[in-house]
């Protein structure tokens, strides 16, 4: 009882959305996605499941949401361009053969 209570005036965080400094779980998905391919480790030679356990993982973020994204197919919206364009140039810099559209 008394761990539920210090639950409760524990103040939430902030959701994912709020922190500019962190890509959205689609953009990070969408870098190990291809980062995976470019390993031959991505969709073509391993089960969508497996890869998504991965993404969960290593991103912290359900792997029931991450699955339901990717197995649909990522769409962006425009508010996903400026961490594109962020994640683009970071690549680019690390003379990465990768970019994402």
């Amino acid at each position: 009882m008394e761990r539920k209570i210090k639950l409760l005036e524990q103040s939430p965080q902030p959701p994912e959305k709020e922190n500019t400094e962190v890509a959205a779980i689609k953009v990070r998905s969408v870098v190990i996605l291809e980062m995976l391919k470019q390993m031959q480790l991505g969709t073509a030679h391993n089960d969508l499941t497996k890869i998504c356990k991965l993404i969960a993982f290593l991103t912290g973020n359900s792997y029931n949401s991450i699955y339901n994204e990717v197995q649909k197919g990522v769409c962006f919206s425009n508010f996903h361009t400026k961490q594109i364009d962020e994640v683009n140039k970071i690549l680019e810099e690390l003379n990465a053969s990768i970019s994402i559209q």
